[in-house]
Order: C-alpha cells, then structure tokens, then sequence
C-alpha cells in the first residue's frame, strides 16, 4: 500500500480496523503512552496521510511488516510538515518480516521519539547522507530494542535535541559519528559488549556531562568525545591499549582523568585544551605520550610520569600554567621540542640518568624554574650550535634551570654518554 499525503475526507475508511483517538497532544510530549492510532503499518501509513490534527501524533505499530512497508512508513513520516505535526513513533510490539535493520529516517524533521521493534539487528549509517537518524532535528528520544548489535556511522548524527537514549547490552559496536553533535545528549552509558568506540563517536556532545566506558573497550578513536564540553571526569579502562588523537580534546569541563594500568599509548592532542583537567593518573603500563598531549590544560597542577614511558612528544604539557609539579621518572630518553614551554609555575624539574635528548625550548618559559637537577651532567651537547655544556655548571641546580629555561633553551640539548 503506497502512502499519499493528500487529504481524505473520511479518515475512518482509509484506517479501517485501527484503533484512533481524537484527543489533542503537545510539541512537547515525548511519551509513549495514550497513542493517538494503534494498528498495522500500512494503516498507519493512511493515518498520517489524512489526519488533520495537529501537535504530536503519537503512532503505536502492531502486527507484522514487511521492507517495503517499513520503506512506505518512513517515507510518510518525512512528509509530515513538521511544523503543524510531528511523530512520536512505538515500534516495541511490531514484529519485522524479512527486516534485520533500522535506516531512512536522514533529515526527517518530523520525528520526535521512536521505540524501535524487537527482531532488527542494526541501526545503519554508513556517511553522512544515509545514517538511519542523521539529522533529525526534532528528535529528543529512542528506545533501543535489545536485539540491536550495531548502531552504524552517522546514525543520529545532528540529532541536536536528543536528550535521552537507552543502549542495550546487545549492541557491541557503535560507528563513526554515532551521535555526533547530538548538543542536549545528557548521560551515556556504553554497554559492557561494546569493545571499541569509534571516531567522532560522542564528538560535539556539549551537554554530555557523564560517560561509562566499559571494561571490553580496548580502543578509544580519534574525537571520539572531543568538544563535549561538560564532560566531568572520565575513567579509561586497563583494556584500552590506546587514547587516540584527539579524544577527550577541548572537554574544557573535564577535571578528573584515570587512565588505569594496560593504557600503552597517550596519542597526540588527547586531552589538547581541556582547560578545567586539575588531575591526571598515567599508569605504568604507558610506553609514549604524544605530541600536544596535555596541550594548554591550564589546571593541570602536577604530573607524575611513570619509568615505562621512554618518550615526551613536543607540546606535550605546553602552556599548562598552573602546573607546579612534574615528575620524570627514570628510563625516560627523551624530552621532545616544547614540552613544557609556558609552565609558569614548575618550580622544580630532576631530569634522571637515562635522559639523552631535550629538544628546543623544552622548559622556555618556565619562568620560576629555580632548580634542575641533572642525575648525570656530563656529554651534553647541542648538535645545531655545536657547543658543549659545562657540566660544571649542570651540577648546580640553580645554573641548570636557567640553562634551560632561558641561557640555552634554544639548544637541541644531547648527551654523548
């Protein structure tokens, strides 16, 4: 049965056998409760083809359905003219026939809240064209059924007035751009069978103030939760093998991070501008911490840097302002470009033995940096001036910081032993 949006004057014969209600509903009601129209979809279909009232239509499905008819039913959604009706849409008790995924809903304005049917297997998205919600701009609730595995790319991308959304403990994936700039998204907890969230996943999510992040994770992508700027704390699971660029970037509400014990890599910009991020365990397990790491964490105020980690990328804790304590453990080789440049308040820094590199600029700026303490003062060199440096001078705390901070932090500081 195709669906018409062109008016019928007798609304009962074209949903005949459906069971409708005249009563009037609001914008605002979300509710699945006291529908509107229960009955098959194809009736549904006529229903919203003829129905003159106006507000939300809250539309229960009973029955089976086919492809075709669930294709029919999307398309007579999207023709509602959004601004006199929208759709509240109960799928729960609908059985699908030969449907195993949810899709077509892409820039329905219409749709205000939709419980999906048992039996479907994924909610599909592959771009940012054809995810199954993307872009529903009036969207505030899904209900997800437990039968769901996948939530696809993009799949309610844009989705900015979706507040709330029950994940299953059936869904083990969750696409790029799942929920990508869904702005009134509140709280997300990830089920426990999800073992990797993707890029973008959660990006953009300003009001997202609370996340659970499973123990299974072993994987956050790059922007995975950039940008949500209401992010309080967060804590990464010992699965997790790596925190990939970008992913907590400008959370600036961010203030509490614990990286437990397994975490191996700290990628470029993770935590870049989360500006609030007072506290931050890094475990032993972490081998390297890229490049802009901690970037401009302006609360930052101390850091410990465990022995398993070799390697500081430039820009790793540049301009973190209020940092006064930044412990390097020994078996660190090197200290990259920049690393602290702008720690005004580090007032303090011992620099162990195993230290052979410190790149330009590395402490420039660190303007009450009083004291270095070099564990091995010998060999140092820089191979762009080509100019040795006293050790003499290295032995004294006071002439060593101000070597680094200022007389030679230009120099790529080496050390030859």
């Amino acid at each position: 049965m195709s669906c018409s949006n062109d008016a019928d004057d007798d609304n009962s014969s074209a949903a005949a056998g459906a069971t409708q209600t005249t009563q009037e509903t609001t914008v605002s009601d979300t509710t699945f409760d006291n529908p509107d129209f229960t009955g098959s979809i194809s009736d549904a279909c006529a229903y919203l083809a003829t129905t003159t009232q106006k507000g939300t239509l809250t539309v229960k499905i009973t029955g089976k359905f086919s492809q075709e008819e669930y294709n029919t039913f999307v398309e007579s959604v999207k023709k509602l003219p959004y601004l006199l009706q929208t759709a509240v849409v109960d799928m729960s008790e609908a059985m699908p026939y030969g449907v195993t995924s949810i899709a077509g809903f892409a820039d329905c304005m219409a749709l205000e809240a939709i419980a999906l049917p048992s039996g479907v297997t994924s909610i599909t998205g592959t771009s940012s064209n054809d995810g199954a919600f993307v872009n529903c701009t009036s969207l505030k609730t899904v209900k997800i059924s437990n039968t769901i595995t996948s939530i696809g790319g993009y799949a309610f991308s844009g989705c900015t007035p979706l507040a709330s959304v029950t994940i299953p403990d059936s869904v083990k994936s969750i696409g790029e751009y799942a929920f990508y700039n869904c702005t009134s998204l509140v709280s997300v907890s990830i089920p426990c069978n999800v073992i990797s969230i993707s890029r973008y996943a959660f990006s953009g999510c300003t009001s997202l103030a609370s996340v659970t992040i499973p123990d299974r994770v072993n994987s956050i992508g790059e922007y995975a939760f950039y940008d949500c700027t209401s992010l309080v704390s967060v804590s990464i699971p010992c699965n997790v093998i790596s925190i990939n660029c970008y992913a907590f970037s400008r959370c600036t509400s961010l203030a509490s991070v614990n990286i437990s014990d397994g975490v191996k890599f700290i990628e470029g910009r993770a935590f870049y501008n989360c500006t609030s991020l007072t506290s931050v365990t890094i475990p032993g397990s972490v081998k390297s911490i890229g490049q802009y790491a901690f970037y401009n964490c302006t609360s930052l105020a101390s850091v410990t840097i465990p022995s398993s980690v070799t390697s500081i990328e430039e820009y790793a804790f540049y301009n973190c302002t209020s940092l006064a304590s930044a412990t390097i453990s020994s078996g660190m080789i090197s200290i990259g470009n920049y690393t602290f440049q702008n720690c005004e308040s580090l007032t303090s820094v011992t620099i162990p033995d195993s230290v052979k590199s410190i790149g330009q600029y590395a402490f420039y700026g660190c303007t009450s940096l009083t004291s270095a303490v070099f564990k091995k003062t010998t060999g140092w060199y820089s191979s762009i001036f080509r100019t040795s440096i006293s050790s003499d001078d290295l032995a004294n705390p006071q002439a060593a910081a101000t070597y680094l901070r200022d007389t030679y932090s230009s120099y790529d500081w080496q050390r030859s032993n």
